[in-house]
């Protein structure tokens, strides 16, 4: 009955909780042009409703909080202030976290003081998309073809709390937004050899070397994710965080100077947060990724051809690094210190 996990976290199911679901709109015009070259231009939408949006449902009520700026020291002494416990003796709560004489004065605050954590989940959170996107391609002629795309987006959402107690989802730039996307592939016949335009009548030993040789590849480019951070205190314009891809560094990836409070001493602590939880100016590495191949093709007869191939799998060897330090009281705040990937080029 009303005994059960008295003194623990509880985790239940919110008996209104329904599925979410997704819209998503397109609409795109293509038109080819002479010499076999393809161009589409488009737009994409999308809108998630109905997301899944975790809650701890017994936390200390925003007026409890301190809504000052800076740490408020005495607000802090309040809440973490040893009281009696009103439990103690009890039970039932032996083996639970409130088994001590004396709890924290913020425990007694919580709407449900007898339970230590109250985990659900909503169905409150949504989200939304915006994509243009423009490809072209010129399809396979002249011993070549060209395909190139580029999408610009921005992707939004609101399926976190910034505060435990918020009544609604925080509206913020998502974790999956990558504002610039592009792509591209490429085959060449190298035009050398038989049949091509340099060398077309060669024979024998000519032939096979210079003929037969063609070049491909596939490039993936793409912006970072929105940089993350805690509970920090910050007196600046949240617009000078970010660097320039140009002026960033490993030892600097974002301007550290802004604005952030380095000293642990002044870190805020049971406050009303207002810093957003990401920030869609200042962003981590980015994906740079190039495929190389060239291939040699002998023909033997009419019916056998061999071919030797050398791959390159990001052939230019891009370390994709992995987000910088966002803790300011950390010494290596800013600073990137490892890659995502333990490998990179790989040639086969």
């Amino acid at each position: 009955g009303l005994k059960t996990f008295l003194g623990r976290a509880v985790d239940f199911f919110y008996p209104e909780r329904r599925p979410g679901y997704m819209q998503r709109w397109t609409f795109n015009i293509q038109r080819e042009f002479p010499h076999r070259i393809l161009l589409e231009i488009g737009y994409t939408g999308n809108r998630g409703t109905g997301l899944t949006t975790a809650r701890d449902a017994n936390t200390v009520p925003l007026q409890y909080l301190s809504k000052s700026p800076e740490r408020d020291q005495p607000a802090i002494n309040y809440l973490t202030q040893a009281v009696q416990n009103p439990f103690f003796g009890i039970p039932e709560f032996a083996g639970s976290t409130l088994r001590s004489q004396t709890v924290q004065r913020l425990q007694l605050l919580r709407p449900f003081p007898q339970f230590d954590m109250l985990n659900t989940s909503f169905s409150r959170g949504f989200s939304w998309y915006h994509a243009a996107h423009i490809q072209g391609q010129k399809r396979f002629s002249h011993g070549y073809t060209v395909q190139l795309s580029y999408t610009l987006s921005k992707f939004m959402e609101a399926v976190d709390l910034l505060n435990a107690a918020d009544p609604a989802p925080h509206h913020v730039i998502s974790q999956f937004d990558r504002p610039h996307h592009v792509t591209g592939s490429f085959i060449w016949e190298i035009p050398v050899g038989r049949g091509r335009a340099l060398l077309s009548r060669a024979r024998g030993p000519i032939e096979h070397l210079a003929g037969g040789w063609s070049f491909q590849g596939m490039f993936n480019l793409q912006a970072g994710p929105p940089l993350g951070f805690a509970n920090v205190l910050f007196r600046g314009d949240i617009r000078s965080v970010g660097l320039g891809e140009s002026d960033r560094q490993l030892y600097r990836w974002f301007n550290v100077d802004a604005g952030f409070e380095r000293d642990a001493r002044f870190q805020l602590l049971q406050n009303v947060r207002t810093f957003p939880m990401r920030l869609g100016g200042a962003r981590a590495d980015g994906f740079n990724s190039w495929d190389l191949s060239l291939f040699k093709s002998f023909r033997i007869n009419e019916r056998v051809t061999v071919q030797l191939r050398a791959e390159g799998q990001d052939a230019l060897n891009n370390a994709m690094f992995a987000a910088p330090n966002t803790v300011p009281q950390n010494t290596l705040f800013g600073q990137v210190t490892n890659t995502i990937w333990s490998e990179q080029r790989r040639i086969t």
